[in-house]
């Protein structure tokens, strides 16, 4: 019976041993967690970290894009406190993408994360990309760092990022005898092309983007514009390749082009 009891208790003790394992490295999330940044919760990396001010980090990058464009962004972090380096970056209407990181950062869930605990002294400084959503508006990336796998966090400053609908006005004329809608440059394009177009009087102004079956795809402008000369950027990234027109509406003007996008 003696020996019985001993065995019940060795296997107990195992089974404790890995319990207690199991509960102080299954939150410690060596290779990322998404849903901790201010977008999601207020909590940050609280289930396994000590919030702190030993680790900060800052985003940088462009203040403005038009709809639809593509930029490189980069997150810098410091810490003076031991342990690896860790983050969760997320946007919270455009979408980010590990281009330019390295080795550094994955997608989960649609937001970046450490691949690994990151190894650094001081700072480092991290690239990723952003692409804004295809509607005017204002976005924010938001980012929660960390430092050592039950280390410090910390919140970083919100990036906020104004999303336009066009690239603006070119050598804007105020007595602009006609309207004109021109070929958009270049084409076939892949993903960007720019559409220019005159204005003969300041009024509300549509620039319309079609497929082939004649399903408007976006907006890339619909607003007053002066009169003048304006150019639109369009970007193609998120349609497949094919031809697709563009039509251009203001007062009594209307006038529509072909364009071709080769992916």
């Amino acid at each position: 019976m003696k020996n019985l009891h001993n065995k019940f208790f060795v296997i107990a003790f195992s089974l404790l041993h890995v319990l207690n394992f199991f509960i102080t490295n299954a939150y410690s999330y060596p290779t990322g967690i998404s849903g901790r940044t201010k977008m999601s919760t207020t909590s940050g990396c609280g289930s396994c970290h000590n919030f702190g001010t030993y680790i900060n980090a800052v985003i940088s990058g462009p203040d403005t894009l038009i709809k639809g464009a593509f930029a490189q962004y980069s997150i810098t972090i410091t810490k003076t406190n031991s342990g690896k380096g860790g983050m969760d970056i997320a946007a919270l209407k455009g979408t980010l993408d590990i281009t330019g990181s390295g080795n550094y950062l994955k997608i989960l869930n649609g937001e970046l994360v450490h691949q690994n605990g990151i190894t650094f002294t001081g700072s480092i400084t991290i690239n990723f990309q952003y692409c804004a959503p295809n509607i005017v508006t204002t976005d924010t990336i938001f980012a929660t760092v960390n430092a050592g796998y039950q280390g410090r966090w910390n919140f970083v400053p919100e990036k906020i990022i104004v999303v336009k609908s066009s690239i603006g006005i070119e050598n804007n004329i105020s007595n602009a005898q006609i309207y004109e809608l021109k070929q958009n440059y270049p084409n076939p394009f892949n993903p960007n092309t720019v559409i220019n177009f005159q204005l003969e009087r300041t009024g509300f102004t549509s620039l319309i983007i079609y497929d082939i079956l004649g399903k408007e795809v976006t907006k890339i402008v619909n607003e007053n514009l002066t009169a003048g000369n304006h150019k639109a950027l369009f970007n193609g990234s998120s349609f497949p390749s094919g031809v697709y027109f563009y039509r251009l509406e203001s007062a009594k003007f209307v006038s529509q082009k072909s364009m071709i996008l080769i992916k």
